[in-house]
């Protein structure tokens, strides 16, 4: 089992709303399978980055299920219509 990293951010600069090198007290590198952004969100948001096959399910059924709005705010082709 992978070792899971602890992120943490401290407070964003209020004044450019960017993030300083001094802020940043972790870094994480998520296995290169394809789901890097949903590992990232698990690990953010769980604390575990196996959770993803959870968040993903959670993401496309909510885009699934609010196609017509997303596809108002983004537009669409046929090759960016969300899958399972």
């Amino acid at each position: 089992m992978a070792k899971e990293a602890k992120l943490e951010v401290s407070q964003k600069s209020q004044a450019t709303g960017k993030i300083s090198m001094e802020q940043v007290v972790g870094h994480f590198n998520p296995l290169p399978d394809g789901n890097c952004g949903f590992r990232a969100l698990a690990l953010a948001i769980t604390g575990n980055q196996e959770q993803y096959k959870f968040l993903k399910t959670k993401v496309i059924a909510i885009l699934n299920k609010k196609n017509l709005f997303y596809q108002q705010i983004f537009g669409s082709s046929p090759s960016s219509k969300p899958s399972s």
